[in-house]
């Protein structure tokens, strides 16, 4: 896997992340797991992910905002895709392996 400089940080992060904002939301925290797993395998260092992402507020937002009132999550947890790359990294011991980037989203 091809790596890219961090800024100025010393920091590399593979050329290639994950995006995570489904964990929580279509996928569970199983599921999350393995790819989490195939991904760091296969030399990918970099999550991107938010607070908003999965969970009670991905469907709030969409019915809110979007005037959808589905139902996809796959867990009512409050920024799901968060906890769970934040219990995952916790239970791998690999914080130091893995680059996360995230959002914090604003209310008006």
């Amino acid at each position: 896997m091809q790596t890219r400089p961090l800024g100025r940080t010393g920091r590399r992060i593979s050329a290639i992340g994950l995006g995570c904002a489904t964990f929580g939301r279509e996928i569970d925290e199983e599921a999350s797991r393995r790819i989490m797993d195939h991904a760091v395998e296969r030399g990918v260092t970099f999550f991107d992910t938010a607070e908003g992402y999965g969970g009670g507020q991905a469907r709030a937002y969409r019915k809110t905002y979007l005037e959808v009132d589905d139902v996809r999550e796959k867990t009512g947890e409050m920024s799901s895709s968060e906890c769970i790359i934040g219990r995952w990294l916790r239970d791998r011991g690999c914080l130091d392996r893995v680059t996360i980037c995230t959002k914090v989203s604003t209310c008006n």
